[in-house]
């Protein structure tokens, strides 16, 4: 079963573009997201696999990759302009 979360804060566009291309899959860089959910509001890392173009903005992604919690897949709606989206965990 899915869980959607709504992410409040997350990389600039440096980060993310380093956090996709640096490394090796063993010396993978993570990237943080700050998501929300309910009155509830955590910190997870990920490791990115893909990143693909929404619009032409070159502002909105859809991301793929996993929490380093758990291993669990994710898939990631995320705006450079406001810094948030949402995260689909499984």
């Amino acid at each position: 079963m899915s869980r959607q979360v709504t992410i409040t804060a997350g990389p600039d566009k440096f980060k993310l573009a380093t956090r996709l291309f640096d490394g090796d899959n063993r010396e993978q860089k993570t990237v943080s997201f700050t998501l929300k959910e309910g009155g509830h509001t955590w910190e997870e890392l990920i490791k990115l696999n893909s990143a693909e173009r929404e619009d032409g903005s070159g502002e909105s992604w859809n991301l793929t990759g996993h929490n380093v919690a758990n291993s669990c897949k994710v898939k990631i709606y995320y705006s450079l302009k406001t810094r948030g989206g949402h995260m689909i965990f499984g």
